[in-house]
């Protein structure tokens, strides 16, 4: 396989009265171009709201709750990329690598829940951030007539000419390399045994586990209705959730907060009783980048000799880390 390296450049432009800053801030002011879209009139009392069509009312719901929660972000003057308190901003430590990204990889869609915007410990906008030439953020519950990404998302889902995956551990899910033996069998157009460099349109999907599957039901038509096909994780990365197998640049490190034990191994820092919940929408999706670039003619390094994985998981760790000097120990009760 061939080894490529190549060297990162930051683009910064002016916009909306912050100084000079990256272009993958970007995510954030296409929620707020959202919002204005959505809901040109802010001062719109209950009973207007309640009056207009269910689609309509929804969008404007959600707006409005994002609206309050990024205007106090601007007035905590916290970083608008990482989300993150400015004494804690992660930004110069986790540059965009979309020169590093599999090449059988064509755009990724985050289908984020509204809650996660602006959360200190979403790990979803850490991949927004290392991607912003291939990560589109669609946020759910406003709908397509306000969201341009979330049509695009919607052709994307239902075009024939370009392949499109959700990364979703349903039953019939396959893991993307053996996607890739069947469809080269079935075509017979490869002469590369199972290397696949056709771009794919990977969907994953960014909230709680139980916010993820009521996403997954209400975005994602099922392949029987002409949807996309899921894809799971491959053994091997399966073993690198577990820490059976654990990757040589993912070390198994956890964070302790007042005495309790958050992160580590690709967890989220947000606690559930069943651990492979606790798995980061991050971790999940640089582990099937992972699975995708094992089968590219390509391999993408940097000059450290990291592949995109790599990268992603020392980002976790960055974020994490701040994250947790940023909230502390959670306060004791009066």
């Amino acid at each position: 396989m061939l080894s490529v390296h190549r060297s990162i450049s930051f683009i910064s432009f002016r916009t909306r009265g912050f100084a000079s800053r990256p272009l993958y801030s970007k995510f954030l002011e296409q929620v707020e171009d959202t919002i204005r879209i959505v809901n040109p009139d802010p001062n719109l009392d209950k009973e207007a709201i309640l009056k207009l069509p269910a689609a309509q009312r929804e969008s404007v719901g959600v707006a409005n709750r994002l609206s309050n929660r990024i205007k106090s972000l601007h007035k905590n003057n916290d970083c608008p990329t990482c989300w993150l308190q400015r004494a804690h901003c992660i930004c110069s430590e986790t540059p965009p690598i979309d020169h590093l990204v599999p090449s059988n990889v064509n755009r990724v869609f985050m289908l984020m829940h509204h809650k996660e915007i602006g959360l200190v410990v979403d790990t979803a906008k850490v991949l927004l951030n290392a991607m912003p030439e291939k990560a589109r953020l669609v946020v759910n519950g406003i709908d397509e007539e306000y969201q341009e990404t979330l049509r695009e998302l919607n052709e994307a889902i239902k075009q024939k000419d370009r392949r499109c995956i959700v990364l979703f551990p349903t039953d019939d899910a396959q893991t993307f390399e053996d996607l890739v033996r069947e469809n080269n069998e079935i075509t017979s157009t490869s002469s590369d045994g199972d290397l696949c460099d056709e771009k794919f349109d990977v969907i994953v999907m960014d909230g709680t586990w139980n916010q993820a599957r009521k996403i997954h039901s209400r975005y994602i038509p099922s392949e029987q209705e002409g949807g996309p096909k899921r894809v799971c994780l491959s053994q091997e990365s399966l073993d690198i959730i577990a820490g059976i197998n654990q990757d040589s640049d993912n070390p198994v490190e956890s964070f302790t907060v007042n005495g309790v034990e958050r992160g580590g191994s690709g967890r989220q820092l947000r606690r559930h009783p069943i651990k492979w919940k606790e798995v980061s929408t991050l971790e999940a999706t640089r582990l099937l980048l992972k699975d995708m670039s094992k089968v590219t003619s390509e391999n993408l390094l940097n000059e450290d000799g990291k592949a995109c994985h790599d990268i992603l998981s020392d980002y976790q760790l960055i974020s994490d880390a701040a994250a947790v000097r940023q909230l502390g120990p959670p306060r004791e009760k009066s």
